[in-house]
């Protein structure tokens, strides 16, 4: 059931019911950078979205109900539309559960953001990010027991932006955040999606105390922070992992259990993503060859 509630701005909440489960299971990933395929590099080499996409369907077939949460920074770190695009219609057809984006999808610009991403709008969560003419999802709150709920906001920070530059038709509202924050009722285990470097992380939570868990983007770090709330989640870099995240409550207590699931060479690969990236890297060798001969 969708409700739409008007601050100042049209507001999405999305809310779901599980039924009478005292566990949620969450995939997340984070910072993929556009890291469309293996680069056969490391020990073990790790990654490939094809490989990852197989990953995910595997985890989803054992737990239908789990959610695959992205962190933002999908996108290159540079303008690169081919890739960008690919990576999009890869999106596409993993289809998280929740997007949060970064700053690194507005490196192609608003317009190249809002067409590619449009299928997944839904998907999308944007607590404190506002786009004029494009309405994204505020607030995701599921109900994992009769009284009590996990409710995922998420917080992209101007300071993500120090090396990207924003456009000034991106609007960062700390006091959407904030109405929706403060509104969450008790019994509610707060999750943030958080997309900002850590330094200014530690200021966000001094200030917003009651947060349980924030699953972190952009700083491409695996960091895990789980003997106290709130629990803190590294999203990793460029898709060579997915973490199993295990939010379990009894009695009022939550509890959270990590594990890194590597996305190894020896995966098979999704068929239609991988052709997605054939013709990625078809179409990319011919520009390379054409921009050569004008040199």
């Amino acid at each position: 059931m969708i409700k739409i509630i008007g601050f100042c701005f049209f507001l999405f909440l999305f809310r779901f019911s599980f039924a009478a489960s005292s566990e949620t299971e969450i995939l997340f990933i984070s910072n993929i950078n556009g890291v469309i395929e293996n680069c056969h590099c490391g020990d073990p080499a790790l990654g490939g979205m094809a490989r990852m996409a197989t990953l995910i369907q595997e985890e989803r077939k054992r737990n239908p109900k789990l959610l695959l949460i992205d962190g933002g920074d999908f996108f290159n770190s540079y303008p690169f539309p081919l890739l960008n695009r690919a990576v999009a219609q890869v999106y596409r057809l993993i289809k998280p559960d929740i997007l949060t984006p970064g700053d690194q999808e507005f490196m192609e610009g608003i317009p190249f953001f809002k067409k590619n991403i449009k299928p997944l709008q839904k998907q999308l969560l944007a607590t404190n990010l506002f786009l004029p003419d494009f309405a994204m999802p505020k607030e995701k709150v599921y109900t994992i027991l009769k009284r009590t709920k996990i409710a995922f906001l998420s917080y992209l920070d101007p300071q993500a932006f120090q090396f990207s530059g924003k456009s000034s038709a991106i609007h960062l509202r700390l006091t959407d955040f904030n109405q929706l924050y403060h509104a969450l009722l008790p019994h509610t285990f707060i999750v943030v999606i958080y997309h900002g470097p850590q330094a200014a992380l530690k200021r966000f939570l001094a200030r917003h105390q009651k947060i349980d868990c924030v699953l972190l983007g952009h700083t491409q770090s695996s960091v895990q922070q789980l003997k106290n709330k709130p629990y803190i989640i590294g999203g990793g870099e460029d898709g060579e992992n997915l973490l199993d995240i295990r939010i379990k409550e009894q009695s009022g207590i939550f509890k959270v259990q990590v594990n890194r699931l590597p996305v190894y060479e020896s995966l098979k690969q999704n068929e239609k993503i991988a052709s997605i990236i054939r013709l990625f890297n078809a179409k990319n060798l011919k520009a390379r060859k054409k921009a050569e001969e004008k040199n």
